[in-house]
């Protein structure tokens, strides 16, 4: 968040020159081949599948300028459609970020430890918050009373002929609807007041924009975390075993000026005698000191074991229970249930450690008879594989369908054809 951020109105142009382009193109990207490009990076979501994922070939989408030019390092190429521009923002948050961390590395007090960390992590959050529009409308009580039941209220206005003046955004949350039952609106504590239009001008209550996000400026430092990650993911001769936002799995040590104390150097966590990585946030780690640490995002991490990761990385499901709370609205009752979780296991005939269409899993392989020199950019949606000339073949569900579609349109094209021809 110490880079140029974004700043100003967007104004949409054609310039195709990437290097006189601040801000977000939209274009036909293509990634490298393997030989070029170990592990690519670039995130694009599948319209067929509905999947995030980093693709060979070429795709389509809008990506933030500075994205693009450090990908063209790696071999990386766009051709540019149109563009968003924006001006340039430096130091925008520089007083902001140096003074929270200085409080986060020095303090001794876990307390303000914590409070600055929240403020450091929450800013991108803050960006980012969705836009809630505000609804204004003059409703009859009846239907006031419903909104003030279920919905967040900003102002209530009681106006003649039992009209009422009432500003709302949404449902109310889980917390608040707790204090929520079949209370009546109670017009006789609300200090009624009636607004003439310019008035309401005036007061600022008839705003539909009420949250100060900017998700220009949101992207801008989702990109920028991406540029840092991946700096981690294509390092020659230490292939990257896995990473998630601000971490990575490392075969090998880095260099000692990578790692440090300072802002935007990387902590030493764990050194790993052994690991399982079944997919993104689902992981067995057995440390250098004989510790284990599991990761299970969504589940109880007590209920998984060595022997259960195993079965996964076999290809086995595993169910397991899981504890939910199910809120009863009409009695505000609040029940404990126990529910069935599947957890799939590894697919495909050669077992890797992972099981994502994310690129942060590809390029190692457990298995004892593949070197790693033979793996492809397998994932999740690969399900057959050939051995052709000493190297993997990938076929993914999409080209399998293809193939057995138009397969299918050739057979009934022949079928077709000799029934005409008989006549």
């Amino acid at each position: 968040m110490l880079n140029d951020m974004p700043i100003g109105e967007p104004v949409l142009s054609l310039e195709s020159d990437l290097n006189k382009i601040f801000g977000f193109v939209y274009g036909e990207i293509i990634c490298p081949d393997e030989d070029t490009l170990q592990v690519p990076f670039i995130q694009h979501k599948d319209p067929i599948w509905k999947l995030n994922n980093c693709p060979r070939g070429k795709f389509r989408r809008l990506i933030f300028s500075e994205e693009i030019k450090y990908a063209i390092k790696f071999g990386y190429k766009i051709n540019i459609e149109y563009c968003y521009q924006f001006k340039r923002g430096k130091d925008l948050f520089k007083t902001y970020i140096n003074d929270h961390y200085k409080i986060k590395s020095s303090t001794k007090d876990p307390v303000q430890r914590t409070i600055s960390k929240l403020f450091l992590n929450s800013l991108y959050g803050r960006m980012g918050m969705k836009e809630v529009n505000n609804v204004m409308k003059i409703v009859n009580k009846k239907e006031a009373d419903n909104l003030d039941r279920n919905t967040n209220i900003s102002i209530i206005s009681e106006l003649d002929n039992g009209k009422y003046l009432i500003r709302y955004n949404g449902k109310i949350t889980d917390k608040i609807r707790k204090l929520y039952s079949k209370d009546p609106l109670n017009t006789e504590k609300i200090n009624s007041k009636t607004y003439s239009k310019e008035g309401l001008r005036k007061s600022g209550f008839n705003k539909t924009r009420n949250i100060p996000s900017a998700v220009h400026i949101a992207a801008a430092i989702s990109s920028y975390a991406r540029i840092l990650i991946n700096e981690y993911k294509n390092i020659p001769g230490n292939p990257c075993i896995m990473s998630d936002t601000d971490s990575a799995v490392l075969s090998k040590p880095l260099p000692d000026h990578l790692v440090g104390k300072e802002l935007g150097q990387m902590k030493l966590e764990q050194e790993i005698s052994k690991g399982i990585f079944i997919k993104k946030k689902l992981y067995y780690l057995l440390n250098s000191k004989g510790q284990e640490i599991i990761k299970s995002s969504g589940i109880d991490s007590s209920k998984l074991n060595y022997n259960l990761f195993i079965k996964l990385l076999n290809g086995e499901t595993l169910s397991l229970k899981r504890t939910n709370f199910n809120v009863e609205w009409k009695t505000l009752n609040i029940n404990v249930v126990d529910s069935k979780v599947e957890i799939q296991g590894l697919t495909g005939e050669i077992k890797t450690i992972y099981n994502t269409p994310d690129v942060n899993f590809k390029s190692i392989i457990v298995h004892p008879l593949y070197p790693l020199e033979n793996i492809l950019n397998l994932n999740k949606e690969s399900t057959i594989l050939e051995k052709d000339n000493d190297k993997f073949i990938l076929f993914s569900n999409f080209e399998i369908f293809f193939f057995l579609f138009t397969t299918l349109l050739f057979f009934i094209f022949i079928i077709i054809y000799i029934l005409f021809w008989k006549q």
